[in-house]
């Protein structure tokens, strides 16, 4: 028994309406994302007006990926 299973299980006639993976994936994972991408997107900034200009660019794309990836998911 997994422990999606399990923790199911244990809510009883609840966890039969309350689809733990798609609540997980619907706001943990789009918040995850949503603030990782902000955060790359920020710091490659901060590091573009201090001249880092090898990891500016890097930190910029990286934020833009993962803000792509959580327009993708919320589609």
């Amino acid at each position: 028994m997994s422990f999606l299973q399990g923790f199911q299980k244990g809510l009883g006639s609840f966890g039969k309406c309350f689809n733990f993976k798609r609540v997980f994936f619907k706001y943990v994972l789009e918040l995850l994302l949503l603030f990782l991408g902000t955060l790359f997107g920020l710091l490659g900034i901060i590091l573009l007006i201090s001249r880092y200009i090898s990891l500016d660019i890097t930190l910029i794309l990286m934020g833009l990926l993962l803000l792509n990836i959580w327009l993708i998911i919320k589609k």
